[in-house]
């Protein structure tokens, strides 16, 4: 059986809410992040969007890192770097630089 195109994990860890987008992350699927995003988070949550697991991001899918990131307390949000093609198009895009991305996972 072929892998989902897109998929969306949201794990609630108390203090941090971890969100790992799976697949691709363009026009269709980039409005679930901010779903997930707006319908999980209560204020005081540190929010973790884990994009290691992307396989392709197009223009879609970087405007709504932007609107997140836009949306949202910068301290309390963080994005884990992407590899690949999709680092590559954040890098491309400028948006790396902006939103502060790290490698891996913050403790806690």
């Amino acid at each position: 059986m072929p892998a989902p195109e897109f998929e969306l994990r949201v794990e609630d860890h108390g203090e941090r809410l971890l969100i790992t987008p799976i697949g691709e992350l363009d026009l269709a699927s980039a409005p679930q992040l901010g779903a997930a995003v707006g319908d999980h988070v209560d204020g005081q949550q540190m929010i973790a969007i884990d994009l290691r697991e992307l396989t392709f991001m197009d223009s879609s899918g970087i405007n709504e890192l932007v609107r997140i990131w836009r949306h949202h307390d910068h301290a309390r949000l963080v994005f884990v770097a992407p590899t690949g093609d999709v680092a590559r198009a954040l890098d491309l895009s400028g948006v790396r630089q902006v939103l502060g991305f790290v490698d891996q996972l913050p403790e806690g």
